[in-house]
């Protein structure tokens, strides 16, 4: 054991008696006398005993747990919160060129404890990269120097986690964008990946990585599941065990929001809109910021999502007042193209519920303007269509052919029945910009195709799945002339 009589005589005055009034305010009293005699260098060992009445083992007994009760302690007074354990470590290079060596030992220790329970290998190794410089000339060096190893290989595991996530989200989104299936087999890939990883250490926060991953997967990719996957219902309520357990986890606080927009998108999906509407209450608290979280989520996907969600219950128009406000505290820039994409579509929507029509037109040209869709089918046709509709609704007609013109294009270069839906809605959409006046029967054929188009809108090629194609849509849309704002 460490002198502990040393450790009690080096101990600051101040120290001493907030450790000392410690111990008498919790009526450790056999502690608090022991605490006193060992301050006073006169008193021998025997005295010390026979002054206590305690056994030998009693006594080295006790000894044992005050030196336990000193370490806990001047972990504490260190002159940063415990609570953030980074900023601790930036004190240790202070702490091992200016503390007695066994006084630093002792926060050291402590340090470790509170690392390794938080799961924070990175910092563990500069824990460890201190021991061994206090224990250079000890046996202990060898010990802390393969724990230092260890977890410096385990930092670049948990890098190697959050480097699939990153990729696992990009490629999510570059499949939202183009459409094209060879990213589907990618995202298997990563998913294989982020398993084999996630089982090389016991580590909560591996786990909370692989989960984000499996649970978008199964949200977004319904039937892409693994036979062994647990449920998704299941994998949620782990995401919340692990934050309960690990509330003052800094990286906890912020993947939380990822919990909340993972649970919206499952119910929502499922249809179970009142449990999905108070998740969505949670994040839209929050927005700006959570749509920074690109690296571990698809943040933007819930901005479509959340189109649909507000039509269903009736409060679209709600959306655009909104949205001014969102505008103000957050940016996206293009080189950032799938989250760029769906914002400018998320506030041109916002704006068609407004019946703001020349607002979702410029949302929309300055979108074409500055990033080029060429590389991504899916959204390209999307945004061409949300042009045709929304030029014609302010009478801008030769506008919305040409658009309309470049989507029929592309769609005859694709093969058997893939974007059936497009072509029914540019059938559509085609009905009221061949002609200046509303033809008889125009609007019947216009409802007609807008059946068919709801009705073959589904899987993969789906588009504009949050419109709102209602009947007094079609009848403004089929008008020769329009009255917009």
């Amino acid at each position: 054991m460490l002198n502990l009589r040393e450790l009690v005589l080096k101990m600051k005055e101040d120290d001493f008696h907030s450790f000392s009034n410690g111990l008498k305010e919790s009526k450790a009293e056999k502690h608090f006398l022991l605490t006193q005699l060992l301050r006073d260098k006169k008193m021998k060992e025997d005295a010390i005993i026979q002054t206590l009445d305690l056994s030998t083992n009693a006594y080295y007994t006790l000894k044992s747990r005050l030196y336990q009760k000193i370490k806990e302690f001047l972990s504490t007074q260190l002159s940063y919160s415990k609570a953030d354990l980074y900023v601790n470590i930036s004190h240790i290079p202070n702490l091992i060129y200016n503390t007695p060596k066994k006084e630093a030992i002792l926060i050291l220790s402590r340090l470790e404890e509170d690392l390794l329970k938080n799961d924070m290998p990175n910092a563990l190794t500069i824990v460890y990269s201190a021991l061994k410089k206090i224990y250079a000339n000890s046996p202990h060096f060898f010990h802390y120097s393969q724990q230092y190893n260890k977890n410096l290989a385990y930092t670049a595991t948990l890098e190697k986690a959050e480097e699939l996530l990153i990729d696992f989200n990009k490629k999510l989104g570059e499949y939202y964008l183009s459409g094209d299936k060879q990213f589907l087999d990618v995202l298997v890939f990563i998913k294989k990946e982020m398993y084999i990883i996630s089982r090389q250490y016991e580590s909560h926060h591996l786990r909370m990585y692989k989960l984000i991953l499996e649970i978008s997967l199964a949200v977004f990719f319904p039937g892409m599941e693994f036979p062994d996957d647990d449920p998704v219902e299941d994998m949620l309520a782990a995401m919340d065990k692990i934050f309960k357990s690990f509330p003052n986890d800094p990286v906890y606080q912020h993947l939380d929001k990822i919990y909340h927009f993972l649970s919206f998108e499952y119910y929502h999906s499922m249809g179970i809109h009142k449990k999905s509407a108070g998740f969505l209450d949670t994040i839209n608290e929050t927005l700006p910021s959570f749509l920074l979280c690109n690296f571990c989520a698809f943040p933007s996907k819930i901005l479509i999502s959340k189109l649909a969600h507000y039509q269903k219950l009736k409060k679209q128009h709600l959306l655009f007042g909104e949205n001014k406000e969102l505008e103000k505290e957050y940016e996206v820039t293009p080189e950032d193209i799938v989250h760029f994409v769906n914002y400018s579509k998320y506030l041109a929507a916002s704006a068609i519920y407004s019946q703001e029509y020349q607002e979702a037109v410029n949302y929309l040209n300055k979108l074409v303007n500055v990033v080029s869709l060429r590389n991504y089918f899916h959204a390209d046709i999307e945004i061409k269509l949300l042009l045709v509709i929304c030029n014609s609704l302010i009478n801008k007609y030769e506008v919305a052919d040409l658009n309309l013109k470049s989507v029929q294009r592309k769609i005859s270069e694709t093969e058997g029945d893939q974007y059936e839906n497009v072509k029914i809605l540019s059938k559509m959409l085609q009905l009221q910009t061949s002609s200046s006046a509303q033809s008889a029967g125009t609007i019947d054929r216009m409802l007609e195709l807008r059946d068919h188009f709801l009705n073959s809108n589904t899987g993969s090629s789906k588009i504009l799945e949050w419109f709102d194609f209602s009947d007094d849509f079609i009848r403004l849309l089929g008008k020769p002339v329009k009255r917009f704002k």
